[in-house]
C-alpha cells in the first residue's frame, strides 16, 4: 500500500471517530482496568458524616499505640508553636504614624498576665500556650475542637476560655431547613447563607463513664463557641482529622511489623525434636481438635509421641527487602500528613546539607500555613474578644472610645535557625544591606518584636557602661572612649 493512501486511510478513520470520546478524560474512563475504581458525588458533610466519628476514634488509637502517629503530633507542637508559643506584638500608632509605645506596652503587659493559668482557663489548670498546645493536638487527631468564650469570668479580667472536646458537638443530630430557614447539619445551625448561628451539644461527653449528670442537648450561640478545624472543601460544616489520608497504611505496617517481630522470635526460638520409641513422656497442651502444642523457647529441644515425623520451622521472613519496604511505606505516610520522611521517621541516613535542607524548607512552608490558620481561627478573635473586657474592667489604662485604635494586633510565630548559621547571617547582612530585606522583616522571621530588641540593645549598652566595660559599636557606629575614664598610666623605667 502507498504512503499516500495509508495516510488518507488515517485521515478517514480520525474524521469518523466520536470527537466525544477523543475530549474525555482518561481518569474518567470506564474499562477493565478502572472497573474498581469506585466514586460517589456527595457533599462534604455527606462523606464527613459517615465516617467522621469512627476516625476519630481511630486517630486516638494511633495517637495511643503507633509511634509514627505519635512523631508526627509531637512534630506539629514542636514547630508550629514552639516553646514559647504565638506572642503578640501591638502596633498601635499615633494620628502621626508613630508607634504608641506607652499603649502597646500595656495591651502587651495585661495580655502576658491575662495568658497565665490562673486567668485564661476556666479550670485554672491551662495557660493559653498549653490551650494552643491542645487545640493543635486536637484538631490534627481529631479534626477540630471547640473553645467556649465565657464573659464574667472569676479573674480581674473577667473573661476565660473553656476547651470543649469536639465529642460534645452532636453530629448526628440534622434537621431540614425550617421556616425560618436555618437547619442543622451535624449539631451545627446554619442561616440561609450557611453561616453558623448555633451549636447544639451535648451536656456531657458521650463516651464518659463519671459523670453523674443528665445526657440532654443544649444551643449555644455562634458568638459564644469558635469551632476550630481546617475545611478542605467549601460549605463542610466539621473538619477531619489530618492523620485521615495517612491512617490505613499506619495501620498495616504497624501489622507489617508485629509479624516481622514474631517471625524474628520465632527464628530465634528454634531448637529440635526428640522423637520417641515409646508415646509417654510429652507433655504438650492439648488443644480441642486432639492436638498437642508446647510453646517455643529459645534453644529448646522437645519430646515428640511415636509416629510423629518433626518438619523444622525454618521461617525466612523478613527478608533483606523488609526495611526497603519500612521506608517506602513511611515516604507514603510523612507525603499524606504533609511533613517529610527524614523528619517523620528520624532517618538521617544517606542525607547531605543541601537535601536536608530542600526537605526543611518544604517542611517549614507547611508548618508555617498552620501557624497563620492558627492566628485567624484562635489567637486573633480570643484577642478582639479580650481587648474591650479587660479596658472595662481597669486591667488596661486606656479609653474605650478609641477602642478600634488599640485593635492593632500582630502575632509573631515561632521560627527557626539553621545547622549552618554562619551562612544564613552572612547573607541577611547582605540583604539588609543592599536594601532586599528590612532589620523588621528579619528580626520577626525569627519570632521576635524589633522593637524589644531594640530596647534590649539600649539597656545591654547601658549597662556595659556602669560595669566599666566598652560598649559595642553599633552598625554604621563608631564608639568614642569616655574621656571622663581615667587613663592607664604606667611609670617610666
Amino acid at each position: 500500500m502507498k504512503l499516500s493512501t495509508r495516510i488518507g486511510n488515517a485521515i478517514k478513520a480520525f474524521k469518523g471517530s466520536s470527537p466525544m470520546a477523543q475530549r474525555n478524560y482518561a481518569g474518567a474512563a470506564l474499562n477493565r482496568i478502572t472497573n474498581d475504581w469506585l466514586t460517589t458525588n456527595t457533599s462534604a458533610d455527606t462523606e464527613a458524616r459517615n465516617d467522621v466519628v469512627k476516625l476519630r476514634s481511630r486517630c486516638r488509637q494511633l495517637e495511643r499505640d503507633d509511634p509514627y502517629s505519635q512523631r508526627y503530633l509531637k512534630i506539629i507542637e514542636n514547630n508550629v508553636l514552639g516553646s514559647t508559643g504565638v506572642k503578640l506584638q501591638m502596633k498601635v500608632r499615633d494620628p502621626g504614624g508613630v508607634l504608641d509605645k506607652g499603649a502597646n506596652s500595656r495591651v502587651e503587659e495585661a495580655w502576658d498576665i491575662w495568658s497565665q493559668r490562673e486567668n485564661c482557663g476556666v479550670t485554672g489548670q491551662l495557660s493559653l500556650h498549653e490551650m494552643a498546645r491542645i487545640i493543635l493536638r486536637s484538631t490534627a487527631r481529631d479534626g477540630g475542637i471547640l473553645v467556649r468564650k465565657v464573659k464574667g469570668a472569676n479573674n480581674p479580667f473577667k473573661f476565660s476560655l473553656q476547651l470543649i472536646e469536639i465529642d460534645y458537638l452532636d453530629v448526628y443530630h440534622n434537621i431540614p431547613a425550617t421556616a425560618n430557614g436555618n437547619e442543622i447539619r451535624m449539631g451545627v445551625e446554619l442561616d440561609e447563607w450557611k453561616k453558623p448561628v448555633a451549636y447544639w451539644l451535648w451536656t456531657r461527653h458521650p463516651g464518659d463513664l463519671y459523670s453523674a449528670n443528665g445526657f440532654n442537648r443544649v444551643r449555644y450561640s455562634a458568638d459564644e463557641i469558635i469551632h476550630i478545624y481546617r475545611p478542605d472543601r467549601s460549605l463542610q460544616s466539621v473538619g477531619i482529622p489530618w492523620l485521615a489520608p495517612s491512617m490505613l497504611r499506619l495501620k498495616m505496617l504497624s501489622g507489617m511489623e508485629e509479624a516481622a517481630l514474631v517471625a524474628y522470635r520465632a527464628a530465634a526460638c528454634q531448637g529440635g525434636w526428640f522423637k520417641k520409641a515409646t508415646p509417654e513422656g510429652f507433655n504438650g497442651e492439648m488443644q480441642q481438635d486432639g492436638s498437642q502444642e508446647r510453646e517455643a523457647e529459645p534453644g529448646m529441644w522437645t519430646d515428640l509421641p511415636m509416629g510423629v515425623e518433626p518438619i523444622q520451622n525454618n521461617p525466612t521472613y523478613p527478608g533483606t527487602s523488609y526495611s526497603e519496604y519500612i521506608k517506602t511505606a513511611l515516604r507514603g505516610v510523612a507525603s499524606g500528613l504533609g511533613v517529610s520522611y527524614n523528619s517523620l521517621a528520624n532517618d538521617l541516613e544517606g542525607v547531605n546539607y543541601s537535601s536536608i535542607r530542600a526537605g526543611v524548607l518544604e517542611d517549614r512552608e507547611e508548618f508555617k500555613q498552620i501557624q497563620n490558620w492558627m492566628i485567624d481561627s484562635f489567637f486573633r478573635p480570643v484577642f478582639r474578644e479580650w481587648l474591650p473586657l479587660a479596658i472595662v474592667s481597669g486591667q488596661i489604662n486606656l479609653p474605650f472610645s478609641k477602642l478600634s485604635k488599640f485593635a492593632a494586633d500582630t502575632w509573631c510565630p515561632r521560627r527557626w535557625g539553621w545547622v549552618d548559621p554562619k551562612s544564613d547571617i552572612e547573607a541577611t547582612i547582605l540583604a539588609v544591606n543592599n536594601l532586599l530585606e528590612t532589620r523588621t522583616e528579619n528580626i520577626s522571621e525569627t519570632g521576635r518584636d524589633i522593637e524589644d530588641v531594640f530596647e534590649s540593645l539600649k539597656e545591654e549598652q547601658a549597662m556595659m557602661k556602669q560595669y566599666g566595660l566598652e560598649p559595642v559599636a553599633m552598625p554604621g557606629q563608631t564608639v568614642i572612649p569616655d574621656k571622663k575614664k581615667p587613663e592607664n598610666l604606667t611609670s617610666k623605667p
